[in-house]
């Protein structure tokens, strides 16, 4: 399950009486509707700039590199905790937040491990890593829907190589390639992957013969590994 949280960044920007107030955003690439963005702007009375990471890994590497400027960036339960322990992140001031006490009980508990008692963020969403399949595609190529083999084992792989797509995210690939291998994931003390997909070959080559998801194309794609939200978005014309 993927978690993302909104936490509060530490270098916040300062603003003068009489500009308009700045919410500076990092985010996932299509995270929020730009109708969301419009309408808290016209309630706040502030505007929205928002730069973008297509995973954890990008978002902590720019961080570490230099980026700031940021109030909120909305990192998965994982990358939370590595930017607590780089003393990156404000606490939450929950005085400031009157709604914070409408979130379920049994929904803060999510990042318990992460980051206990919600001191820097705030569970937003909540997903899975799962798989899609074109279901005659797949019968008539005898490969089984009840196993993650069609994605990683090579037998299966040739048959629909280049109809394959798969989230770019060398954690969520190459952890459930070592799942399905019976192997634990080697983790990071940052919580990331300990072989990046730069510095593992077999990874290289495995994502080498593989897409990222884009449902829109659904006729080119017989097989995906992708977030639930992925193929809400699809499933509800929006992708």
């Amino acid at each position: 399950m993927k978690s993302l949280v909104v936490a509060t960044w530490l270098a916040l920007v300062g603003m003068s009486a009489q500009a308009e107030p700045v919410l500076r955003l990092f985010n996932w690439n299509n995270e929020i509707a730009p109708a969301t963005l419009q309408r808290f702007e016209q309630h706040c009375h502030c505007k929205v700039v928002e730069d973008y990471y297509g995973d954890n890994e990008e978002m902590l590497d720019k961080l570490a590199g230099g980026s700031n400027g940021y109030d909120l960036v909305v990192p998965t339960s994982y990358a939370l905790q590595a930017l607590i322990r780089q003393h990156q992140l404000h606490p939450l001031d929950k005085a400031a937040l009157p709604n914070f006490k409408n979130l379920h009980p049994d929904y803060l508990q999510q990042n318990r491990p992460f980051d206990p008692g919600n001191r820097y963020g705030a569970p937003l969403l909540a997903s899975l890593t799962v798989l899609g399949y074109n279901r005659d595609k797949m019968r008539q190529l005898a490969i089984p829907t009840n196993s993650w083999a069609a994605v990683f084992e090579p037998r299966y792989l040739s048959r629909i190589k280049g109809k394959v797509a798969v989230l770019d995210s060398p954690r969520d690939v190459l952890g459930s390639r070592a799942a399905v291998s019976g192997q634990r994931p080697q983790l990071d003390s940052s919580g990331r992957l300990a072989s990046r997909r730069r510095r593992h070959p077999q990874g290289q080559a495995l994502l080498g013969q593989l897409q990222q998801p884009d449902l829109h194309q659904g006729a080119g794609r017989w097989r995906c590994l992708a977030g639930t939200g992925l193929f809400q978005r699809s499933l509800s014309g929006h992708e």
